[in-house]
């Protein structure tokens, strides 16, 4: 079993590697530099399908790319581009950090509100249908009704909407500190875009008596951490947009 799990680390650590040298190849290709917006399409795609790839094979590691093009700009002189990439790559690990600690506290609502479904449900029915529903309960909870619940709660809390879009932009405004706004507003558009669009749905499993109150509580806890991710978003805004304010005009 130990060595199934190393196999398996080693094989997600060859795939990382893998894009990291393909990625930072082409980004300090002279070829590529001199290629312009086609280039700086295109390189943005590929970033955004990495991290993405990183994030799957190790949740969190998407960050290194932003971390190791901080390397890069240091190298080349460009100090703001450097630290811009630090923030942002600090922005992605809180994100996750983020959202695990939304899921766990989910969890914690959905299972009380899941309880509580039980205790009137043993009040409301005969002895009979109470134990027979109390025994349907058991069996749900041990099927992993409330990640379930959680995961297809917070899918649909996240997804994508014309308000969190405008809300992105707005953010993006911030964080371009008055230089390159069309550019900055853009590079944010396409990655949500591109992330969203490539977000996988949770599988949706079938349970007759727990699950909508799982959801309710989950939905319910989910409206109330909220406002921490939008606080992050606008934190981190305001942070990049101040070094890109008092940015040097010459790199």
């Amino acid at each position: 079993m130990p060595e199934a799990c190393l196999l398996l680390i080693l094989k997600k650590l060859s795939y990382i590697h893998f894009i990291s040298i393909l990625y930072f190849q082409l980004l300090t290709s002279a070829i590529v530099r001199k290629m312009g917006w086609a280039a700086w399409g295109a390189m943005l795609v590929l970033k955004i399908g990495g991290k993405m790839v990183f994030n799957a094979v190790i949740p969190g590691s998407g960050a290194c790319i932003e971390f190791a093009e901080a390397v890069i700009c240091y190298r080349n002189g460009d100090a703001c581009g450097c630290m811009i990439s630090i923030v942002s790559g600090v922005a992605d690990l809180a994100t996750f950090g983020l959202a695990g600690a939304t899921k766990d506290a989910m969890k914690k609502s959905a299972k009380k509100s899941v309880v509580q479904f039980a205790k009137e449900t043993v009040k409301t029915g005969s002895k009979e249908a109470s134990k027979k529903g109390g025994q349907q309960v058991g069996e749900e909870l041990a099927k992993d009704v409330i990640p379930s619940a959680v995961e297809e709660v917070f899918f649909k809390g996240t997804k994508l909407t014309v308000k969190q879009f405008l809300q992105a932009t707005g953010f993006s405004f911030i964080s371009s500190g008055g230089h390159g706004i069309g550019k900055t507003i853009m590079e944010a558009s396409i990655e949500k875009l591109i992330t969203e669009s490539l977000k996988v749905k949770p599988i949706a499993i079938a349970f007759e008596l727990t699950k909508e109150a799982a959801k309710k509580g989950a939905e319910e806890e989910l409206k109330k951490q909220s406002y921490k991710f939008i606080v992050k978003d606008a934190t981190f805004s305001l942070v990049k947009g101040g070094i890109r304010f008092n940015q040097d005009d010459r790199k």
